[in-house]
């Protein structure tokens, strides 16, 4: 997943067309299951705010069927009211997550397998 969205989505493109202009109903769910609304998910991309964007990579990530994701502070564009449901998605995904985070509730998570990095070696 990208640090800076825009530098990978053209802004006046559908986020359906962005997503999978080959199957727009299962974006649709999937976008709707990250509780994007209708009338976002019909609007440019230039219209999302960063959380939205993050979702719309995550939504990709999914779409694409992409066995691992390398995630740099996963929650860290995501409001108070959307990380609880952001750290849901990612435990129900079925491949590997490698992840940097700071957040003590993403990292408490049950599901995750947890490595610490200091300078010198894995702990």
């Amino acid at each position: 997943m990208p640090q800076h969205y825009d530098e990978h989505l053209a802004e006046k493109e559908k986020v359906l067309d962005f997503l999978s202009p080959q199957d727009p109903e299962k974006a649709r769910s999937l976008l709707a299951s990250l509780q994007l609304t209708r009338q976002e998910i019909e609007h440019d991309i230039r219209h999302l705010s960063g959380g939205q964007k993050a979702k719309l990579f995550l939504a990709k990530m999914v779409l694409d069927k992409c066995n691992i994701l390398v995630l740099d502070e996963p929650t860290r564009h995501f409001s108070p009211t959307s990380q609880p449901l952001v750290r849901e998605f990612l435990a129900g995904f079925p491949g590997a997550i490698i992840s940097v985070s700071q957040d003590r509730q993403f990292i408490a998570e049950p599901y995750l397998k947890k490595y610490q990095l200091d300078e010198k070696s894995l702990l």
